[in-house]
């Protein structure tokens, strides 16, 4: 695996620290990377320039770019956050929480933004105007996650499931005995699940209420990566240097044997599926990136080699290029292989 070469890439670039977080334009135009000194890397697809902007003063925690809007919301360890409109990263609005924002996403239709900071949620729209905000959790949120209509969003935290849907400001809690680390939406809206402190994958199913859930349990280690393919038809998880897949089939995958990936030498840290397509990405503590397409066969398809351990992977908006970044301030901008 050393001797991996990448074909696909089309630009290789860096920062000068740990890179926080990968996002697209709306348009597919510009490939952003955050780092742990507050710099903005802007990489522009077409002519492959590469702007650095020192953006924040304390390193990037979150940020997050609209799929239908050239905004992107940013948030520092210094308890602030910037929504920015690109390409120039104009300032929209600002603020400051009490916490750190540790988890924001937007809506997939773009309208509206949700972040937390330790037991609080806020929920704003494109122009940064406050919405409403949630502040009745029982512990810090560990994760967070969209419903593909954009009308409703769930969190998780020590001890409980939440749903809120955002027009009718109501709220759906669903307790479970120990701590949610990692949540994912299937995009068919039919199940939500968590990875969990104890090591295991819990899932609810909809219509979610209580004891409409089950759980995979067995890992070595904490489920902390998750994601569907864009059908709903598989579930990808981490477990140590393996992929874990789960098949669902229109009802949670309990009492069935997943599918194991091998292919890594190291534990994974980031994997991901297209969001229109059938390939799925991963990348490890050593460097390595592999590309599986699940569906149609359980070996490698490709891969490459970067320097550091992968700290993010983000698909383009029209899954044409794929890029990931690593604890060294790599970033490489690849095309799909698919």
């Amino acid at each position: 695996m050393e001797e991996l070469e990448n074909e696909l890439e089309i630009l290789k670039t860096n920062l000068p620290d740990y890179v926080t977080a990968l996002a697209w334009s709306a348009d597919d135009a510009m490939l952003m990377a955050s780092d742990a000194s507050g710099n903005v890397a802007l990489i522009q697809v077409g002519t492959q320039q590469v702007q650095i902007e020192k953006v924040c003063k304390d390193s990037i925690l979150t940020m997050s770019a609209s799929n239908e809007q050239n905004v992107v919301f940013l948030s520092s360890q210094d308890s602030t956050w910037k929504l920015l409109e690109l390409p120039g990263l104009s300032l929209i609005a600002e603020g400051k929480t009490n916490a750190w924002i540790e988890q924001a996403h937007w809506s997939p239709d773009g309208q509206h933004l949700v972040f937390s900071y330790g037991k609080t949620l806020e929920l704003r729209n494109r122009k940064g105007e406050l919405m409403h905000t949630y502040s009745e959790h029982d512990s810090t949120l560990t994760g967070l996650c969209w419903r593909y209509d954009s009308k409703a969003f769930a969190t998780c935290c020590y001890g409980s499931l939440s749903i809120y849907e955002i027009h009718a400001q109501a709220k759906r809690k669903l307790p479970w005995k120990t701590s949610l680390i990692s949540l994912e939406w299937s995009p068919d809206g039919k199940f939500i699940i968590a990875g969990t402190q104890d090591n295991a994958v819990h899932i609810w199913n909809a219509p979610f209420r209580e004891n409409n859930d089950s759980e995979m349990s067995g890992y070595p280690a904490k489920v902390k990566c998750l994601s569907f393919d864009s059908k709903s038809k598989f579930l990808a998880t981490n477990c140590l240097s393996d992929v874990v897949l789960w098949k669902f089939s229109g009802k949670p995958p309990h009492g069935q044997k997943p599918v194991e990936l091998k292919g890594h030498a190291s534990p994974i840290r980031q994997l991901k599926f297209q969001p229109n397509g059938k390939l799925l990405i991963t990348g490890d503590a050593l460097g390595f990136l592999l590309f599986w397409i699940p569906d149609l066969k359980r070996e490698l398809y490709s891969g490459a080699r970067l320097k550091g351990e992968i700290s993010a992977i983000q698909w383009s908006n029209n899954t044409l290029y794929v890029a990931a970044a690593t604890s060294e301030g790599e970033i490489v901008l690849m095309e799909s292989p698919e």
